[in-house]
């Protein structure tokens, strides 16, 4: 089995910070991958070695979704994150396969 493979993946996916101002402030575009316990986006770089912004899944506190196509998290920090796609992809599927890895079983029961 290789080692790291992402679960699934969407290219054009810009990733946007959101400070307590509510001034929104892009950090990267490229493919965004969800991996069994974290979320990346890798940078498009043309030429340049591709940077990773990481989020482990354990740092991420809470998840929704917004119109099927914006996906919103917010971090240990209390950092709301956006990730908004250039095209059609459905972000329901990086909400259920984080409520997958991260709810614990007493919660399911």
């Amino acid at each position: 089995e290789e080692p790291d493979l992402p679960l699934f993946s969407d290219t054009g996916q810009t990733l946007y910070r959101i400070d307590k101002a509510n001034i929104v402030q892009r950090i990267g575009t490229g493919s965004l991958q969800f991996k069994s316990d974290h979320l990346v986006l890798i940078e498009d770089r043309a030429g340049e070695k591709a940077k990773k912004i990481t989020f482990s899944l354990s740092d991420i506190k809470d998840m929704s979704i917004y119109e099927k196509m914006v996906l919103i998290f917010t971090t240990g920090d209390h950092e709301p994150y956006e990730v908004k796609s250039d095209h059609f992809r459905n972000a329901v599927k990086y909400l259920d396969a984080y409520r997958e890895l991260t709810l614990s079983p007493a919660v399911l029961q």
